[in-house]
């Protein structure tokens, strides 16, 4: 199973309105979708690409698994250039 990146130390999440603020201990932040709150949530637990594919699938209105990932493929690459993640141990 290929791990998920896990969120960096110092990165606070808050549930606002439109889904989930995240800040950084440096003052950034990135404000999260629905969709990228669930893709958030993922990286908090033990799943790993497959469970995150499976539980974007089962949102209404989904796309196709290979858009599932590519579009979590590209949240998480916009997130580790922020500074927001860490790879997985």
């Amino acid at each position: 199973m290929q791990r998920l990146p896990r969120p960096a130390p110092g990165v606070v999440a808050q549930e606002v309105e439109e889904g989930l603020l995240l800040l950084r201990d440096t003052g950034d932040y990135m404000l999260l979708n629905r969709t990228g709150a669930l893709v958030w949530e993922a990286l908090l637990s033990t799943a790993g690409w497959e469970e995150l594919t499976r539980r974007l699938q089962e949102t209404p209105g989904a796309p196709k698994p290979e858009e599932c990932h590519e579009q979590a493929s590209n949240l998480l690459d916009r997130l580790a250039e922020a500074g927001f993640l860490e790879e997985p141990a």
